[in-house]
């Protein structure tokens, strides 16, 4: 959903521009970046953020927007700084491959987006295992999001708990996390791709018949030793084959 005139006016106001490009820079301050890093600007707006990460920090930026005329503004923005490029994008449809930034930030932007689960899935998409999702928005009370989507279709409603579901189930670890009111603001850390397969394996050889321990030491085998490791563990005359890379039937 695109801003309003009056909103875009209010983003837009070199005054706010300046805040978002320093909270975006002090953020990135909490994940242990180097120069030379992607980093993905999630509804970039005018650009502000962007430029100021490139051209301080030295990092490849690519900024999204479903506003064309805010990608115009940012383009404007860039001048001589040439490790920034901005696109106009649907943030529920990224044009990227998986695991391709190091960062992905988001300040703001999720209450546009009705299908905002959608977003935040493709944000987690395209960032690489190990990479920090540094996020900022609103969250609604439930009452308050429960009204807000009887009453408006257009919007995204997210509360805190919304959020922690996302964060725990995707795994991410939590980086930093501040709520007040209305507000959440994270950073998270996306797993590497070794420990959601250890995760997977224990889980499954769990279920399977496996005590803890023993699904412990059996899914460490498989990640140290790079081979094909298999248990007959037979479930409705099915056989589960456990490899280094996950559960294969």
């Amino acid at each position: 959903m695109k801003m309003a005139k009056f909103e875009k006016f209010f983003v837009n106001s070199e005054g706010r521009s300046q805040r978002v490009a320093e909270y975006a820079e002090k953020m990135l301050g909490l994940t242990g970046f180097a120069p030379g890093q992607r980093y993905l600007d999630f509804g970039c707006g005018n650009g502000a953020a962007a430029v100021r990460l490139a051209s301080k920090l030295g990092l490849n930026v690519t900024g999204i927007d479903v506003d064309p005329e805010q990608i115009e503004t940012a383009r404007e923005r860039t001048g001589q700084t040439a490790n920034v490029r901005f696109f106009s994008a649907d943030g529920t449809q990224l044009p990227f491959g998986d695991n391709e930034f190091d960062f992905v930030g988001t300040h703001m932007v999720t209450h546009h987006i009705p299908d905002w689960q959608n977003a935040l899935h493709q944000m987690l998409r395209v960032l690489k295992p190990n990479g920090c999702l540094i996020y900022k928005d609103f969250a609604l009370p439930k009452w308050l999001a429960s009204f807000g989507r009887q009453i408006s279709k257009s919007l995204g409603y997210l509360t805190a708990e919304d959020l922690n579901r996302f964060a725990e189930e995707n795994r991410l670890a939590i980086v930093h996390l501040a709520r007040s009111f209305n507000k959440y603001e994270a950073v998270w850390r996306k797993p590497a791709r070794s420990s959601v397969r250890r995760e997977v394996a224990v889980t499954q050889a769990c279920k399977y018949g496996y005590n803890l321990p023993s699904a412990a030491q059996f899914a460490t085998s498989c990640s140290t030793e790079n081979l094909r490791c298999r248990s007959r563990l037979k479930r409705s005359s099915r056989v589960y084959a456990f490899t280094s890379r996950g559960i294969a039937s």
